[in-house]
């Protein structure tokens, strides 16, 4: 089973999401999420052109060694290495590992796909903040454990535990479907 990035990220917020997304599709749209894809639309309209370099916007790639699909903000490929780019409206302090996972997943699945080493990954906020994730095999380890335990949850019969913070759930678009409110 091929597992999205962005799952992994809302796997890691609570448990649920996916499981609830997988066998009962998307729901609603929420304000939040909205905000988030025009957010995406305006920033993926920067120029990242480097010398000697090329720049993929919004590119699905895919590890097959992983089974993750990804669909990273951009990818800038140069010669002997590729850097990617998360853009991220809310970034004003360290990014939840939720975040830095699914960014790192992108980028896996670019190097895999173009047959060269990921640099580094950078995850962009709406104040242009900018932080460099370099992917080290702590992380690589940490991401194939949560693809593995999020591919399990989603063939489960039974949903996951929903996430012990009960205030995530009040802007959750499934919380009408959870059981939980």
């Amino acid at each position: 089973m091929t597992v999205h990035a962005e799952e992994i990220r809302q796997f890691l917020y609570c448990k649920r999401i996916p499981f609830l997304r997988f066998n009962f599709g998307k729901m609603v749209t929420t304000y939040s999420m909205k905000k988030g894809q025009t957010y995406h639309e305006e920033k993926t309209r920067r120029n990242y052109q480097f010398k000697d370099s090329k720049t993929l916007y919004n590119q699905y790639v895919e590890s097959k060694q992983l089974g993750i699909l990804a669909k990273p903000d951009a990818i800038i490929i140069s010669e002997n290495h590729l850097i990617t780019i998360e853009n991220k409206r809310y970034l004003m302090s360290s990014p939840s590992i939720g975040v830095v996972l699914q960014a790192l997943a992108g980028g896996v699945c670019a190097a895999e796909q173009f047959q060269l080493p990921l640099k580094e990954i950078w995850i962009i906020g709406y104040n242009g903040r900018k932080i460099c994730i370099k992917p080290t095999s702590v992380l690589r380890i940490q991401l194939e454990k949560i693809v593995k335990e999020l591919a399990e949850s989603l063939h489960s019969p039974l949903p996951p535990e929903p996430t012990p913070h009960r205030k995530k759930c009040e802007a959750c678009e499934y919380a009408i479907v959870c059981g939980r409110v």
